[in-house]
C-alpha cells in the first residue's frame, strides 16, 4: 500500500512539475512591452504605445520604420499564427501536424502558391518589395532577439520558425483569395444539375434574382435578356450634392468632364460591345466534350451540402453627412469569415508625421492597414465573389498521359515534383501536371479537369493596394484601387469631405464565349479568356443622391449593367434589412450602426412563420395523420407569440430554421434523387421562400396533394428532428442559442487537456446565416468598425476575440465578451486620446 501511495505521490509531483514547465513556457513568450529595446536595422526611435485592449500604435519617423515596427509588434503578438498561416498557403502543414494534414497540403501544391509567389515577387515593383522586406525585417529582428522565448505551440509541436521572407506575405493573399473566390465545385454542380433536370427547373434551382435585391449599380429595368445584354444608355440625372454633376452609367459618378468612366457614342448609348453570355450548363455542353453524370458524382462526392456556402459573407455600408448627427459620413464594416483562434484580425495604428496616420485592422503577416481609415479617407469591405475560376476539360493523348490536345496538335504538358514532408513519416512525392489552363485538378478517363483562377495568373498579387493607406481623396483612392491585385472586392468608401462612394476592384475575366459557370472544353480556342473587364468599367459609384451605399454579398449589379460577373449571390436579406433602418432613422450615430450589425431581426423566418401559421390554420381540411398532435399545438403557439427576432431563447427561430432545411431538402431529394447531396448555394433562401409563396406544382413531391400537406408534413418531420436534436418533445426547450453555439477553435484545441486552454467557448448566441449578424456554427462577425468622420476618436472597432495569439496573455480573449454583445471600443486616433488609454510604452532603437 505505502508502495502505491508513494508512487501516486512520485507522479503527482512529476505532473505538476510538468505542468508548472508549460506554464512557464506559456508566461515567458508575452515578451515585454515596456522599456527600451535595441533593434538592428531602425534607422531612428519608434514609440510602441499599447492601450486598453493591446493595441499598438507606433510612432515613428520615417515610413520604413514604421512598417519594420509593425512586423516586430505584430510578431510579438501573432509569430504562431503568421507560421501557420504561410504553412497554409505553402502547403507545409503536414511537417508539424503530421499526416492529417496531408490532403490539405495536396490541393495547396496542386495549386503551385509556392512558384507562383516565387514569380511575383520577381515582379514586384521596388518600392513594394522594399515594403515587404521592412516588415520582414521586423518579424525577424524579433525572432531573433526572442527564440529562446517562442510561443507555447512552436514547443508543443516541437519545431522553430523560419525567418519571415517578403513572398511569405504574398502567399498570404492567395491563401485569402482561396477562401474568397473558389467556385470550381459551383461549376461541377451546375453542371450536374443541368444535367439531371429540364433547364426551366434547374435555373429555379440556381435562382439569382430576387424582388427584395439591393442594387447599387444599374437597375432592372432593361428589357433585354439576361442571357443577351447590349449596351445601356447613360445617365443624365443631375446630382444636388454635387453641384451640377452627373450621374455616370455605373451610379452618380465624378463630372464626365474630369473622368469620364464610359465613353458614350453617337447613338446615347456606352461604347461598349454587347455582350452575348451564351446557354449554360448541359444545354450547351450537349453540343461538345462534357462530363458524363458518373464522372460529376465522382468529382463532388468529397463535397457534402455545408452552411458556409450561404453563410459566409460580410456587411458594408457609408451614410452621407446629411443623413448622420454629425454631419458628416459614417462607414461601417463587418466581414464574416470562419472562426477560429487567434483572432484573423490584428488591429495597428501607423503614425509617421506628415506622410501617414492609418489606424485599423491588418492580417497578421501583411503590413500596413487593410480596412480602417487615415486622416482623410476610410474605407471597408465585402466580398464580391464574382467567377473567377474555369475549369477546362483537356482530352489527353491515348499513348501520353503528359500531352493534351490543342487544336490540330498534341502539347506537353509542363510537369515538376513536389516533395511534402511528413511528421513521422517518410515525405511523399507529388507529380504535378499544367496545361496552358493551370494545374491540372483532377483525373478523369482519357481526360483531365485544368483549372484556370485569375489568382495565379497575377504578375503582382498583393493583400492591400500600393498607397492605400496614404490616399487622402476619391480621385487618390481610385487610383490605388486600380492597382490593386487581391479577390475581388466591393469596397466603400468616405472622407472628410463629406462625400461617399463605392467600387469594385480586382481582377474579373472577359471570356470569348460562354461564363465560366461550368466545366468547358480545352482543346480550342473557343472558351479562352480575351482579357479582363476595364477598371473603369467595373461597377462604381460615388455620392448617390439616397446618400446611402449598401452591400451584402448580394446582388449589387442590376441587368443593365453590360459584363458578367457571377450567377451566385448572397441572399438579399442582409442588405435589405440594413437599407431599410438606414432609411427608416434620422439623424444616425456610431451607436445606431452597431445596433445595425448586432441586429437579429430575421425577414426570412417571419415569412416562414406566416406561412406555417396559414397551414397550419388549415389543417382540418388537409388530410395527415400527424397534424393535431401536441408537438405541433405547440409549436403553433411558439410561432403566434414569436416576435421574429432570432435571439437565444427564440423557439420560433429554431422551428423556423429546422423547418427551411427540412422542406429544401424534400424538395432536392425529390428533383435530384441521390444527388441531391450535391446541391450548394448561396441563395438558397430565396428558392425555399419563391416556393413557399408561388407554390409551384413542379416542385410538389409527387406523394403530396397539395403544398398545405406538404408543409405540415414537413413541419412534423422538423418536430421530430428537433425532439431528437435536443432531446426533449418539449418545444419550448427548444431555445435557439443552444442550436449553434458559437466556439472558437484553435488548432491545437481539438486534444485534451488544451482545449480549455486555447478554445473560447461554446456559448449561446443571437443571429441566423440571413440576419444582419450573421450567426453560424463555423462562420460569424470577425470584425466591426464604425468610423465617423465627425469625430475620428470616436469610431469604433472590436475583434473577436483579442489582439494577442499567447494564451496567458490578458489580451488573448478580452474582447469577446463585448463581441458576443456587440460592444466595442474607441479607435484611438489623436495623440491626446492615445494618452489618456496608455498602459504600456516600448520604445524601439537602432
Amino acid at each position: 500500500m505505502r508502495f502505491w501511495r508513494n508512487l501516486s505521490c512520485v507522479l503527482l509531483l512529476l505532473l505538476c512539475s510538468a505542468l508548472s514547465y508549460e506554464y512557464w513556457l506559456c508566461y515567458r513568450a508575452q515578451t515585454p512591452v515596456n522599456g527600451k529595446t535595441r533593434l538592428p536595422g531602425l534607422q531612428r526611435p519608434v514609440e510602441v504605445i499599447r492601450d486598453a485592449i493591446g493595441v499598438a500604435h507606433i510612432f515613428a519617423q520615417n515610413f520604413d520604420d514604421a512598417i519594420f515596427a509593425q512586423g516586430y509588434v505584430t510578431a510579438q503578438d501573432r509569430l504562431w499564427q503568421m507560421d501557420l498561416l504561410r504553412r497554409s498557403g505553402y502547403g507545409e502543414l503536414s511537417e508539424v501536424f503530421g499526416a492529417r494534414a496531408l490532403e490539405m497540403d495536396k490541393e495547396q501544391r496542386l495549386l503551385g502558391f509556392k512558384r507562383v509567389v516565387m514569380r511575383q515577387e520577381r515582379n514586384l515593383s521596388p518600392e513594394d518589395l522594399h515594403c515587404l522586406q521592412c516588415y520582414a525585417d521586423g518579424v525577424n529582428a524579433f525572432l531573433q532577439l526572442h527564440r529562446d522565448r517562442l510561443p507555447i505551440e512552436f514547443h508543443i509541436l516541437r519545431y522553430q520558425p523560419s525567418a519571415w521572407l517578403p513572398r511569405d506575405t504574398l502567399v498570404l493573399n492567395l491563401w485569402i483569395g482561396k477562401l474568397l473566390s473558389t467556385s470550381w465545385d459551383i461549376d461541377l454542380m451546375r453542371e450536374l444539375i443541368y444535367k439531371k433536370l429540364p433547364r426551366q427547373l434547374a435555373e429555379q434551382l440556381l435562382v439569382e434574382f430576387s424582388p427584395n435585391d439591393v442594387l447599387v449599380v444599374g437597375s432592372d429595368s432593361s428589357e433585354r435578356p439576361m442571357s443577351r445584354l447590349g449596351a445601356f444608355p447613360v445617365g443624365s440625372l443631375e446630382n444636388p450634392f454635387l453641384g451640377g454633376e452627373k450621374a455616370s452609367a455605373f451610379g452618380v459618378g465624378p463630372p464626365v468632364r474630369d473622368n469620364p468612366p464610359l465613353h458614350p457614342s453617337s447613338g446615347g448609348e456606352c461604347a461598349f460591345s454587347p455582350l452575348v453570355v451564351p446557354p449554360q450548363g448541359g444545354m450547351e455542353n450537349g453540343l461538345v466534350d462534357s462530363l458524363e453524370i458518373t464522372e460529376l458524382r465522382r468529382l463532388l462526392a468529397p463535397y457534402t451540402p455545408g452552411e458556409q456556402k450561404e453563410s459566409m459573407g460580410s456587411n458594408n455600408w457609408v451614410v452621407a453627412g446629411w443623413r448622420t448627427a454629425g454631419g458628416m459620413p459614417i462607414l461601417a464594416n463587418d466581414p464574416h469569415l470562419a472562426r477560429g483562434a487567434p483572432s484573423l484580425w490584428h488591429m495597428a495604428h501607423l503614425n509617421v508625421p506628415g506622410i501617414l496616420n492609418v489606424i485599423g485592422v491588418a492580417i497578421p503577416g501583411v503590413p500596413g492597414i487593410i480596412l480602417g481609415h487615415n486622416e482623410n479617407i476610410a474605407w471597408g469591405a465585402t466580398n464580391l465573389a464574382p467567377d473567377v475560376q474555369d475549369l477546362y476539360i483537356e482530352k489527353i493523348h491515348p499513348q501520353d498521359q503528359n500531352r493534351y490536345r490543342l487544336n490540330d496538335s498534341w502539347q506537353e504538358m509542363e510537369q515538376h515534383q513536389e516533395i511534402i514532408s511528413i511528421k513521422g513519416q517518410k515525405p511523399e512525392v507529388l507529380r504535378i501536371r499544367s496545361t496552358r489552363h493551370g494545374p491540372v485538378f483532377r483525373e478523369l478517363e482519357g481526360r483531365v479537369l485544368a483549372l484556370r483562377w485569375s489568382l495565379l495568373e497575377e504578375s503582382i498579387s498583393l493583400p492591400i493596394a500600393s498607397n492605400l493607406n496614404t490616399a487622402g481623396n476619391w480621385q487618390e483612392f481610385r487610383l490605388a484601387m486600380e492597382k490593386y491585385s487581391g479577390p475581388v472586392q466591393n469596397f466603400v468608401y468616405a472622407d472628410r469631405r463629406g462625400n461617399i462612394g463605392f467600387l469594385n476592384a480586382g481582377k474579373i475575366p472577359v471570356r470569348a464565349r460562354g461564363d465560366g459557370s461550368v466545366p468547358v472544353p480545352g482543346q480550342t480556342d473557343d472558351y479562352e479568356w480575351t482579357g479582363y473587364i476595364p477598371f473603369d468599367e467595373l461597377p462604381r459609384s460615388f455620392n448617390p443622391a439616397s446618400g446611402l451605399i449598401v452591400t451584402a454579398n448580394n446582388r449589387i449589379a442590376g441587368k443593365s449593367y453590360p459584363h458578367f460577373l457571377t450567377h451566385q449571390w448572397a441572399s438579399p436579406h442582409r442588405a435589405h434589412r440594413i437599407q431599410h433602418v438606414l432609411e427608416t432613422k434620422s439623424r444616425l450615430k456610431v451607436a445606431d450602426m452597431l445596433q445595425i450589425q448586432g441586429d437579429v431581426y430575421s425577414s426570412a423566418n417571419e415569412m416562414i412563420s406566416r406561412i406555417l401559421l396559414e397551414a397550419l390554420g388549415r389543417r382540418r381540411e388537409v388530410p395527415s395523420r400527424d397534424a393535431r398532435t401536441v408537438a405541433i399545438e405547440e409549436i403553433q403557439r411558439q410561432l403566434e407569440n414569436w416576435d421574429s427576432l432570432a435571439r437565444t431563447d427564440s423557439v420560433g427561430t429554431t422551428i423556423c430554421e429546422e423547418f427551411r432545411q427540412t422542406f429544401l431538402e424534400e424538395i432536392l431529394k425529390d428533383q435530384l434523387g441521390e444527388d441531391w447531396k450535391a446541391y450548394q448555394w448561396f441563395n438558397k433562401s430565396t428558392l425555399v421562400e419563391n416556393l413557399l409563396q408561388t407554390r409551384n406544382p413542379e416542385f410538389l413531391p409527387k406523394k403530396y396533394s397539395s403544398y398545405d400537406s406538404f408543409i405540415l408534413a414537413c413541419l412534423q418531420e422538423t418536430s421530430q428532428r428537433l425532439k431528437d436534436r435536443y432531446k426533449t418533445a418539449e418545444p419550448k426547450q427548444w431555445l435557439w442559442g443552444d442550436y449553434l453555439p458559437v466556439e472558437f477553435r484553435h488548432p491545437l484545441g481539438q486534444f485534451w487537456p488544451l482545449t480549455k486552454l486555447f478554445n473560447t467557448g461554446p456559448v449561446p448566441q443571437p443571429g441566423t446565416p440571413l440576419t444582419v449578424k450573421q450567426t453560424s456554427s463555423r462562420v460569424g462577425v470577425s470584425m466591426r468598425m464604425v468610423i465617423d468622420f465627425a469625430d475620428l476618436d470616436q469610431s469604433v472597432n472590436n475583434i473577436t476575440l483579442g489582439e494577442s495569439g499567447l494564451v496567458f496573455s490578458r489580451h488573448y480573449r478580452d474582447q469577446f465578451d463585448d463581441w458576443l454583445k456587440v460592444q466595442s471600443y474607441p479607435m484611438l486616433f489623436t495623440r491626446a486620446k492615445i494618452e489618456q488609454q496608455r498602459r504600456s510604452t516600448l520604445l524601439l532603437v537602432p
